[in-house]
């Protein structure tokens, strides 16, 4: 199976993006320092992070700011910084996926599993009584760390009781994480055949944790319960993906493609160091990707076709409307009626 290759943002693609976004006058709802790779390794991670805090002074270029991060390189400093730009940084995911060091080496094949829970019980302790940037402590089900689920679940919401925070516990995007959350997520399998095993999984562990209701557990409270669109019947076909029409993937080396999952770059529109980001976005390539998710007809995409990501709620069918009329495409139109 061919890999990402392994690499860092140098300045010059780092200043390209900014110059693109300032000079077009770009505003986006989020941005995401975090791809296939931890952010925090980055040598120049710190300054990099201090100059899009500085360009985004009243949030002008992007409304929120969300990090992924496995918090063992979360130093003093960075905490420090990320608490006094809190009102740019909303969230902070936290990658734990283990409550032992066993199971945490099992998984990430790390030792680091003590130094990662002391940083994020520090930011924790260093915030206060702030209420940002808000935490997701997230544990990604998988068959290595199943019979710990209900021991993260307990061990978290003990020690934030404890320090009196409020939180919530979610297993799916729904309903939105307002506060900070403990969030069991579904594996992403890079294998096809393997999505219906991973669905199995976290359904059967989260209906153990009781956080799914079933006529044998009619106990669990309300207040805890997500209500979740992820397990039900399938639409009359599949569903346009927000990707093309709302998300921008940039990866170390400046190439852009429109989904977070598309590893290999199977979408790519090109790299920002030969043209701009407004260019490459509206471009014809694009432009085929969001009507060939309009009519459905994903077979000149094998990367759409093997997704496990169906049924995305992300974008409205007014929007793919209004997309449609703008880019005079209205003999589309009639696709949306089979959504």
């Amino acid at each position: 199976m061919m890999k990402e290759p392994k690499g860092f943002m140098n300045r010059n693609t780092f200043e390209k993006i900014i110059k693109d976004i300032i000079e077009e006058d770009l505003c986006f709802d989020k941005l995401t320092p975090f791809g296939l790779g931890e952010s925090t390794l980055h040598p120049e991670f710190f300054e990099y992070m201090s100059e899009i805090f500085s360009m985004n002074k009243s949030r002008k270029y992007f409304r929120s700011i969300d990090l992924h991060t496995n918090a063992i390189n979360l130093s003093d400093e960075l905490i420090d910084l990320f608490i006094k730009h809190s009102d740019q940084l909303n969230t902070i995911s936290f990658s734990i996926d283990a409550i032992t060091e066993d199971t945490y080496l099992n998984i990430r094949n790390n030792r680091n599993f003590n130094q990662m829970i002391q940083n994020i019980r520090k930011f924790f302790i260093k915030r206060g009584n702030k209420r940002v940037p808000r935490a997701n402590l997230q544990f990604i089900v998988m068959e290595e760390n199943k019979h710990e689920a209900k021991a993260f679940k307990d061990y978290w919401s003990s020690f934030l009781s404890e320090h009196k925070i409020d939180f919530q516990i979610n297993y799916d995007w729904n309903p939105p994480m307002v506060k900070d959350t403990i969030f069991f997520k579904r594996l992403n399998p890079i294998k096809h055949e393997e999505i219906n095993k991973s669905e199995s999984l976290h359904y059967n562990t989260m209906v153990d944790l009781g956080l799914i209701k079933t006529e044998k557990n009619n106990e669990i409270k309300e207040e805890r319960a997500v209500k979740s669109n992820e397990y039900r019947g399938e639409p009359k076909r599949r569903y346009p993906c927000s990707g093309p029409f709302k998300y921008m993937m940039l990866n170390y080396s400046g190439e852009l493609t429109v989904c977070c999952i598309d590893t290999l770059r199977e979408l790519s529109l090109g790299n920002i160091n030969d043209s701009s980001i407004i260019n490459l976005w509206n471009s014809p390539l694009n432009h085929s990707y969001r009507l060939d998710h309009i009519k459905g007809d994903l077979s000149r995409l094998p990367r759409c076709i093997n997704c496990n990501n169906l049924d995305s709620p992300d974008i409205s069918i007014d929007e793919l409307e209004r997309y449609l009329k703008h880019f005079g495409h209205k003999d589309h139109l009639k696709c949306l009626e089979e959504l």
